[in-house]
């Protein structure tokens, strides 16, 4: 809630935001970053299921099943999302409601201070600086929440490129699959009406 005095505007914040995950990846980055607001419940479950939870699945799956490797407690892509998820949920209820707030007392109080109590209880919202807040916010996040230390993110980034090339590969193989299916499928057309 940013009140009237220092708006901060919910595209600006999401914005921010991306870029700011990009900056300061997690480790336990299962897919790139992106940030969306879904209004209605049952899409949102639904878009979060297949673009989040059905990857790291898959993942998971693949590590133990085909690379031998055990996918327990922190090394596990769904514990990642699940911490991911959490923080996400934090911040629900301020993306999905509006409040419009007056901080006329606030502002009453802050004018009554002396200028030497002014600099010590500093709470004028008027000069909060909105890009460093969601810096520390998501710096303090990926740290408390997502347990994952600052010395992890080189660590992070790196992750973050090959998920950018896996993206682009993936993406590259979707197109041409898309348009093979689009060229077969219409000789498959005529092949099957021309055996009629």
């Amino acid at each position: 809630v940013s009140g009237f005095r220092n708006p901060m505007k919910w595209r600006w914040a999401l914005e921010r935001i991306a870029e700011l995950a990009y900056k300061y990846p997690s480790k336990f980055l299962t897919r790139l970053p992106s940030s969306y607001f879904i209004k209605a419940g049952k899409l949102y479950n639904l878009y979060d299921t297949l673009n989040h939870k059905l990857p790291a699945y898959m993942m998971d799956l693949v590590r133990s099943k085909l690379l031998g490797q055990r996918c327990e407690g922190r090394s596990s892509a769904l514990v990642g999302y699940s911490r991911i998820r959490q923080m996400t949920d934090i911040v629900t209820p301020f993306t999905s409601n509006q409040w419009l707030l007056s901080d006329s007392n606030v502002q009453a109080l802050f004018e009554c201070l002396d200028p030497a109590d002014r600099q010590l209880f500093h709470f004028d919202v008027a000069s909060i600086n909105w890009q460093n807040y969601l810096t520390s916010y998501i710096i303090g996040a990926r740290i408390y929440l997502m347990h994952d230390e600052p010395k992890n993110l080189p660590a992070a980034l790196l992750l973050l490129q090959q998920r950018k090339r896996l993206n682009s590969l993936l993406f590259g193989a979707t197109l041409l699959l898309a348009y093979f299916l689009f060229i077969w499928g219409g000789q498959l057309e005529v092949t099957v009406l021309s055996w009629l």
